[in-house]
């Protein structure tokens, strides 16, 4: 309050951030509520993972190992169990870049189903990894076969992920 008894204006806009919240979504009975389906439908990789047999192998990388190098072909996707990978890419210049930093249950050079010939980065364990390396035609029809995945975003999520870092390193 001001000496002449009229509210000051930090008083005004507490009153104001008080009164002007109002609640972004008002559920009404019968309503779906998106984030507990979203939640329920969550992509496993685990349970995805069990359903490809053959095609996959795990693979351990020492601490500064490289996973696989920019220009390689783009043959396969991989799975972090354990350990943290860096992901770069170096410039027609010679400067490198760092564009990612993936840890465990992350996938990465997920490119290639995106259908990426050749590896647009470096991959590289940054600590000891537990990789599992899954053929680009294996996982491809695991996710055909897998029609949930698809269906649950996480298949955009992946490729979109892979578009994305794809056209980050134009």
């Amino acid at each position: 309050m001001s000496p002449s008894g009229q509210p000051n204006s930090a008083s005004r806009r507490s009153k104001i951030r008080q009164t002007s919240i109002v609640p972004i979504v008002q559920t009404e009975p019968g309503a779906v509520d998106l984030v507990a389906a979203k939640k329920r439908r969550r992509f496993d990789p685990h349970a995805f993972l069990a359903t490809i047999a053959e095609g996959r192998r795990f693979v351990l990388f020492p601490r500064k190992r490289e996973i696989f190098a920019q220009g390689d072909p783009a043959d396969a996707v991989f799975y972090i169990q354990t350990g943290k990978v860096t992901l770069t890419v170096v410039s027609k210049t010679g400067k490198e870049a760092t564009i990612g930093i993936l840890g465990e249950d992350d996938f990465f050079g997920e490119a290639s189903l995106a259908g990426q010939g050749l590896r647009m980065d470096s991959a590289t364990a940054i600590t000891d990894c537990a990789v599992l390396r899954i053929e680009k035609k294996v996982m491809m029809e695991a996710l055909h076969r897998k029609h949930e995945f698809p269906d649950s975003g996480n298949w955009d999520l992946l490729t979109t992920t892979a578009v994305s870092r794809s056209t980050a390193r134009c």
